[in-house]
């Protein structure tokens, strides 16, 4: 299952939560999050599931029906799931300002550029 990418473009279409909103959730679970693929997308919402041979069966069984669960839970109270993680540390994180090119600093230089030289002036 190397870089198998699934989607959850029906799930966003049916209930307004996406991957971001299933990564948080999951966390409740104590799951960490599935890892998210960069840009250029493929397909609308994926998520590329990752396993290793670290996990035991019960372990990739217990991660199923977690997923399973959650898909549920944004049927059933698609608020709550986006308002998760209700029981951890993790925060939500505000991922929309990475989609605005002309925000991101990703050097120092930039960073300097950007924002301490604006404040200056």
């Amino acid at each position: 299952m190397e870089q198998t990418r699934f989607s959850f473009d029906k799930l966003m279409a049916d209930t307004g939560c996406g991957i971001e909103d299933v990564n948080n959730r999951l966390v409740d679970y104590g799951i960490p999050e599935i890892w998210e693929p960069h840009h250029p997308l493929t397909v609308e919402e994926p998520f590329t599931p990752e396993p290793t041979e670290a996990y035991s069966k019960e372990e990739l069984d217990y991660f199923v029906a977690v997923l399973a669960k959650v898909a549920q839970e944004c049927y059933d109270d698609p608020e709550m799931v986006k308002g998760a993680p209700h029981k951890a540390s993790k925060h939500q994180s505000l991922n929309a300002f990475a989609d605005k090119f002309e925000d991101i600093a990703s050097t120092w230089r930039q960073y300097q550029k950007k924002y301490v030289q604006k404040k200056k002036r």
